[in-house]
């Protein structure tokens, strides 16, 4: 079951990296935390957090709930994703 949150949240993490035009390397907080400097630099006014990428815990999240809808419209009724820190 860990294997499979993995393929979810690194394949989602891929993902979103890309959309918001970073590097293989960075991270989501990386990315939205860059974001927030460059915004608060050339801002003048406030900057708005719906306009940031979203944390990594976030993005995890949605990734799994998405998947999750996904199964049920597709009719599977044996999917467990319980949520796991991994340890």
């Amino acid at each position: 079951m860990e294997d499979l949150q993995w393929k979810i949240s690194e394949g989602r993490r891929i993902g979103l990296v890309s959309l918001y035009k970073g590097s293989a390397g960075d991270t989501l907080d990386k990315l939205r935390l860059e974001r927030f400097q460059q915004k608060v630099a050339t801002s003048v006014s406030c900057v708005r957090p719906e306009n940031l990428p979203p944390t990594s815990s976030a993005a995890k999240f949605h990734s799994l709930h998405v998947y999750h809808q996904v199964q049920v419209w597709k009719g599977v009724t044996t999917l467990d994703l319980r949520y796991s820190d991994g340890k």
